[in-house]
């Protein structure tokens, strides 16, 4: 190769295509679309809509048979019932507590021992059907409801057991189930609930 090819050789602009320039041209374009409004009426309407769900989510109202309870920061400001208009819950300080239906409630159990004299054991499966009277005392236990029912309801049949009506409970408790519930009822007021029903399911001896 001579000289002067050599030059003609320099002078020849190249082929090969500009990585600079490529991404100088995709950063402009980028740089147009974020310039563009467009971008921020179509991001500002999704926002609004975003709000407007949410917004629209906070109007409640209660269903069939059933009372809401509204709280504000744990205590009730608003007992919302069937065919009441719907109430708007304030963001980030009120809120649903609880549904409560005002139909039957059923409870059950099988943790009852109970003693029939000195060396008889039974352990008595039961299931109870209980109205809620006074939503705002209910509420207050609403939550441990099962565990509270569990020990309060055998602690009033284990005593009427030991009074020596503990046939009632094994063998006649039908003919008595009244008399249980009356007694079930007097303790169980204090958690808003009344027991319309008491059936005995199983009665399993233990042992003597």
């Amino acid at each position: 190769m001579n000289f002067i090819n050599f030059l003609h050789l320099e002078d020849t602009p190249s082929t090969q295509p500009s990585t600079g320039d490529s991404t100088s041209g995709a950063t402009e374009k980028l740089m147009e679309i974020f310039k563009s409004p467009v971008l921020y009426i179509v991001l500002g309407a999704i926002v609004l809509l975003i709000i407007a769900f949410y917004l629209f989510r906070r109007f409640v109202s209660a269903k069939h048979n059933e009372v809401l309870v509204v709280v504000k920061h744990g205590k009730i400001v608003k007992l919302l019932n069937e065919g009441e208009k719907k109430h708007f819950l304030i963001p980030f300080v009120e809120s649903v507590g609880a549904s409560v239906s005002l139909g039957d409630h059923h409870f059950e159990s099988d943790k009852l021992f109970i003693n029939d004299g000195p060396d008889h054991l039974y352990k008595i499966n039961y299931d109870l059907t209980y109205k809620v009277t006074d939503i705002p005392t209910y509420y207050k236990s609403h939550d441990n409801l099962k565990s509270v029912l569990d020990n309060k309801i055998n602690d009033v049949l284990r005593e009427y057991a030991e009074n020596g009506n503990a046939s009632v409970l094994i063998k006649d408790y039908r003919t008595r189930s009244n008399d249980i519930i009356n007694l079930l009822n007097k303790e169980l007021t204090q958690f808003g609930i009344e027991v319309s029903e008491y059936k005995v399911k199983f009665i399993q001896p233990l042992g003597k």
